[in-house]
């Protein structure tokens, strides 16, 4: 599992287009890797395509973004975005997961 470093910028490790589009609705100048790592997992998984994701995996690690997403859950999710990420992209069981916690139309 890879750690992240401190101070590092969002830009600073060239994400690629599709994940700044995702964090749109933050300052991008202002992101921080280790102090918004909750908010950027998410925000990628739901929103970015699968290059944003093989980048989140390189900066972070999957076992990393994998403990966010169990540990940290953010309501932000479409039933069937939540599925695909659990199932496919993260290797979880849905079932052990509380989709109230994920979804936003439940």
């Amino acid at each position: 599992m890879k750690s992240p470093k401190s101070n590092r910028s969002f830009l600073g490790l060239n994400p690629p287009d599709s994940a700044r589009r995702a964090v749109w609705s933050a300052d991008q100048t202002a992101l921080d890797i280790d102090k918004h790592q909750s908010y950027i997992v998410h925000q990628l998984l739901m929103f970015a395509d699968l290059d944003a994701t093989a980048w989140l995996f390189r900066v972070y690690g999957k076992k990393a973004v994998q403990n966010t997403f169990i540990k940290q859950p953010s309501r932000i999710y479409q039933a069937a975005s939540f599925n695909f990420n659990t199932q496919y992209i993260l290797g979880l069981n849905p079932t052990e997961l509380d989709p109230k916690q994920y979804v936003v139309d439940l």
